[in-house]
């Protein structure tokens, strides 16, 4: 099937359908693509499924907060095949970010005003906003 210009905007992305079927799906931030590196943009991308005009991009394929979370951090760690990073367990890299707001029970209108706070590789602390 080709796709027409026109029908592109409701079937690109189709992160629901893959989930759907069972894939293990990673999210990334498509650097250095894109000029937006934080990821919590890019989770709210596959949550709102919107453009940066408002404009829907195949809404039907908009999946959870936690799904999309899990999609940046465990199923990246999966798809990557490495068992030092992904979650937060003993023996692996503490790469974390910590948040302002809990992403989980934010309303998606207001995921976009979240922000970083400390930024840990390896359990160093690489980044903080207070003293930045």
């Amino acid at each position: 099937m080709i796709l027409k210009y026109q029908d592109y905007p409701d079937q690109c992305y189709p992160v629901r359908s893959v989930l759907k079927h069972g894939i293990l799906t990673a999210l990334s931030s498509d650097a250095p693509v894109v000029s937006n590196l934080n990821p919590v943009k890019g989770v709210e991308a596959a949550v709102n499924r919107k453009d940066n005009e408002g404009f829907a991009i195949a809404p039907h394929e908009s999946i959870s907060i936690a799904e999309a979370l899990k999609a940046y951090t465990l199923s990246a760690a999966a798809i990557g095949k490495t068992t030092q990073s992904g979650s937060l367990l003993p023996g692996q890299f503490a790469d974390i970010i910590l948040l302002n707001r809990d992403p989980l029970t934010t309303a998606i209108n207001e995921l976009a005003n979240i922000k970083v706070e400390q930024t840990f590789i390896d359990g160093k602390c690489v980044y903080d906003k207070s003293i930045s």
